[in-house]
């Protein structure tokens, strides 16, 4: 093993530890399973990379040193799909960063910062989801103390 393969071996390692002593207990024994411990490792790279437009499945899986089936497995026993949390999570926040923008702020740069790479289906995206218009979101007027 070289030095390379050691980092991300002790890495992945140091993962599981923090996530087998954090709250990612098993809901039937509250004991902690590498699944869900997996899992919740699989959506926080996720939320970590929300703005990065050349996040795929495969770098997910590939940084949480598991298979490509295996991520989509312990998704669809979630009752989703990654793509579907990754959208999710996209779309949510992009509506933070919506709602909390400077003036002068556009919806084109809000989608490329939430790691949409086309403006029209965000907005497409954005409008099934909240069923509000982003260019609307950005126009709500904005109090003080919000």
């Amino acid at each position: 093993m070289n030095e390379a393969e050691f980092r991300v071996a002790s890495r992945t390692l140091g993962e599981l530890v923090l996530l087998a002593l954090n709250s990612c207990a098993d809901n039937i024994s509250d004991v902690p399973s590498v699944r869900s411990c997996t899992l919740a490792r699989a959506k926080r790279v996720i939320r970590a990379r929300l703005g990065d437009t050349e996040l795929t499945i495969a770098a997910v899986a590939k940084q949480c040193g598991i298979s490509l089936r295996y991520l989509h497995e312990i998704f669809r026993a979630n009752g989703s799909t990654v793509s579907e949390y990754m959208k999710a999570q996209r779309l949510q926040n992009a509506r933070r960063m919506l709602e909390t923008a400077a003036e002068g702020t556009t919806v084109t740069e809000v989608c490329f910062r939430s790691g949409f790479s086309n403006p029209s289906q965000f907005s497409t995206a954005f409008r099934q989801a909240f069923s509000i218009s982003p260019r609307e979101v950005l126009r709500r007027p904005r109090y003080l103390g919000n």
